[in-house]
């Protein structure tokens, strides 16, 4: 009974759902149905690497006031000739202490690096161009007008935009933030990362496999990617080649804002994860896209939660993350940019490649004293070597209308997360 019930609920999906479709077309498709998540007030401290949900605008100038750059004397500058001269000393000022006296003609103060500029001074000297002798100081060269004087406002004027909406906060962007004085910034939640890992050979990294039986690598490996894409997720459940199972897995991460379940996508005997879902009541938008790795991709949506059915090939499932996953999570964070960053590079070896299909090959970026990229292959692309993801610093993207790929070619590479480009 169960089983002539999915079968039916499939055919019905069969009838509306889009196949075979370009990778173009399927990524609009996840993009449009992902939902931008909430916002919160955070501490500080925990600001790095959290995306900004509004503009950080200045109500401060950065300094608030003209400064020294230097340990000495605060002068006039007119006061000097091209050999130096000599000045009376009418006070010290020290850094955090605003000066007390207006600096006149034939006068001067001496200043520590980081205070105030007193009234009337417009230059400094360095200590090292100078002799104090109780109330005055010898200078034993001229100086140019504002040297070693850091301007009011030389960094930030009132009203500027500091950081804006999209922007992932860094080491300097939090030290902006705390130059401002923003101790709460406004930043998107984590977005919340169900993951299902599926398979009756699938056993847990801490089992000893028996024959025909595998780890399970993809649990673990999507809920790394999805806290390095800035998403949150407490963990994985596996589910075996089972509906009821599958079900009972899939009711558990119901509460997301994004489901990923590796697995049980195909056309095998055992892949019940679509028609499952379909007796769920998901809609199925896609089913199949012209792409290597990841051809029985599979993308839905069951009220508001956006489904994702990746192929249950442990390389397959990771690309297929890294490409639609970030996306979507970088879509739900509000970001500007969607993605790794995306640069030119000359491959230095040739490669296969299906027409009709757009590729993401696992790839080793390098660069050359030139400056320039040159990029291969990271070992064989076979969708089950994991090994291939180990070695790789970027995804080598190969559009459907591309054929020949060989040493010289110019090609599109995405930057993964943990890229070092190490010289040639």
């Amino acid at each position: 009974m169960w089983v002539s019930s999915m079968l039916k609920s499939y055919t019905r999906a069969c009838l509306y759902m889009r196949t075979f479709i370009s990778f173009n077309e399927a990524l609009s498709e996840v993009l449009d149905r992902v939902r931008l998540v909430e916002a919160e007030r955070i501490p500080l401290s925990e600001a790095l690497g959290r995306t900004l949900a509004k503009d950080v605008v200045s109500s401060d100038s950065i300094p608030p006031f003209a400064s020294s750059a230097m340990d000495g004397y605060a002068l006039r500058a007119e006061d000097l000739t091209g050999t130096g001269g000599t000045l009376k000393v009418i006070e010290h000022i020290p850094a955090g202490r605003m000066p007390q006296k207006t600096v006149g003609v034939g006068q001067c103060a001496r200043i520590m690096t980081g205070a105030p500029i007193p009234k009337g001074a417009d230059t400094v000297v360095p200590v090292e161009w100078t002799q104090e002798d109780q109330e005055v100081v010898d200078i034993d060269r001229g100086a140019t007008l504002g040297v070693h004087v850091r301007p009011a406002a030389e960094d930030v004027c009132v009203g500027d935009i500091i950081l804006r909406e999209g922007d992932v906060v860094t080491p300097g962007g939090l030290g902006m933030l705390a130059s401002l004085g923003c101790i709460s910034p406004l930043v998107r939640k984590r977005p919340r990362i169900g993951i299902i890992s599926t398979g009756d050979e699938v056993v847990p990294p801490s089992a000893q496999p028996e024959m025909g039986q595998i780890r399970n690598s993809n649990g673990p490996t999507l809920q790394a990617l999805a806290g390095v894409f800035g998403a949150s997720c407490m963990g994985y459940v596996h589910a075996k080649d089972d509906p009821k199972d599958i079900q009972r897995a899939i009711e558990s991460q119901m509460e997301t804002d994004l489901l990923i379940i590796a697995g049980g996508v195909s056309v095998g005997q055992h892949d019940y994860v679509k028609t499952v879902l379909e007796k769920m009541g998901m809609a199925m938008h896609f089913w199949k896209v012209r792409q290597r790795p990841g051809k029985p991709l599979a993308f839905g949506t069951i009220g508001k939660l956006p489904i994702l059915g990746l192929p249950g090939n442990p390389v397959s499932s990771a690309m297929c993350f890294s490409i639609y996953g970030r996306r979507a999570i970088d879509t739900m964070l509000g970001k500007a940019n969607l993605g790794g960053a995306q640069l030119q590079a000359t491959m230095n070896a040739p490669m296969k490649k299906v027409p009709e299909l757009h590729y993401f090959s696992r790839g080793i970026a390098l660069m050359r004293s030139d400056g320039t990229l040159e990029v291969g292959p990271a070992g064989a692309q076979g969708s089950n070597l994991l090994g291939s993801v180990l070695k790789a610093n970027c995804i080598i993207h190969l559009p459907a209308d591309q054929s020949k790929v060989g040493p010289g070619t110019k090609v599109t590479i995405e930057l993964l997360p943990w890229t070092n480009l190490n010289p040639v």
